[in-house]
């Protein structure tokens, strides 16, 4: 039970902080859930200026790796997006950019039934 509060707690904390930027946004599918379960992977951003991208493998037996997720408009290509939060609090890509092209973004690797935020920002 302890180590399950702990986990409950970090997503709420996070959630918590993380609502407050985005409460008024409308979402745009990136990935959008597929009725058939053929692809397990969904991905949403906010849909007028990206803040967050959220990504979340929905099988919880099977981990995916190199998954690419479209560029929308709202991800223009000069921004940062780097992973700032997952529900697998042993992610070793915590805080590494995402790579990109012109089309796509490249998420190395998702667990299990994980859940990951990426930031956007512009570059420093």
């Amino acid at each position: 039970n302890r180590q399950l509060f702990h986990e409950l707690n970090r997503i709420k904390l996070f959630a918590d902080h993380t609502i407050k930027l985005i409460n008024r946004a409308t979402t745009c599918w990136l990935l959008s859930p597929d009725p058939t379960a053929g692809n397990r992977v969904i991905a949403w951003t906010q849909a007028v200026e990206s803040a967050f991208i959220f990504i979340c493998n929905l099988d919880t037996e099977n981990p995916r790796s190199n998954i690419k997720i479209p560029r929308r408009n709202q991800i223009p290509l000069h921004t940062r997006v780097s992973l700032t939060f997952s529900t697998s609090e042993q992610n070793p890509y915590l805080g590494q950019q995402l790579a990109s092209s012109q089309h796509w973004l490249q998420v190395p690797r998702l667990g299990a039934g994980e859940c990951q935020c990426y930031a956007v920002s512009l570059p420093s």
